[in-house]
């Protein structure tokens, strides 16, 4: 259980996004003693959880949540995403891989980590996602992931936080809006347009 800003590598670390509104508050306690019950015990090797949400007060890390300074308004998700990942390089937790998802979503743990998980690792996948469907962006389709769950690898993900680009570059906005398909600042979204 991680409960102070320590120190730890995990080759996973599943996070959970939440907010404050009552009811996701709600989620993420009940995620924290259901599906995600046994990897923060840490009863599966190299695995850890935390869920992540936003705060007017000082960032830190309590009761397996980390709370970053940024709105907590769904446009700001992106926002939210990418500051939890520099709050927790910054505290030395550090990562192989993320698995990306929300509380509102529950997992089977082993066969996660059996049919998803390893394989990733196994094949060196920087992303993994169930796929929502294709953006037309400048006359070619790609594709555009799913948010109730991605794993990434670190690397991907340091490339992301290091790029310069933000989520009202033109480029972004663009792809984001082709089709109507989203809101920028939307994580999922968001970071879709910047991968592809």
């Amino acid at each position: 259980m991680i409960d102070d800003m320590e120190s730890k590598h995990y080759k996973v670390l599943i996070l959970a996004m939440s907010c404050e509104d009552d009811f996701f508050k709600m989620s993420r306690y009940v995620t924290h003693d259901t599906w995600a019950k046994s990897v923060i015990e840490g009863k599966n090797e190299g695995i850890g959880f935390l869920s992540y949400t936003s705060t007017e007060d000082d960032e830190r890390i309590e009761d397996n949540t980390v709370y970053v300074k940024v709105p907590d308004l769904i446009t700001d998700t992106y926002r939210k995403t990418i500051r939890c990942f520099e709050f927790l390089r910054e505290n030395g937790i550090t990562f192989d891989y993320v698995l990306r998802t929300n509380t509102s979503v529950y997992f089977n743990i082993p066969i996660t980590i059996r049919d998803i998980i390893n394989p990733v690792i196994e094949n060196s996948i920087d992303l993994y996602s169930e796929w929502r469907g294709f953006i037309n962006f400048r006359g070619e389709d790609y594709p555009e992931f799913h948010g109730s769950m991605f794993v990434m690898s670190s690397k991907l993900i340091y490339d992301i936080v290091d790029s310069d680009i933000d989520e009202n570059n033109p480029d972004v906005v663009e792809y984001v809006t082709s089709n109507n398909k989203g809101t920028v600042g939307i994580d999922d979204i968001t970071i879709s347009a910047i991968t592809y």
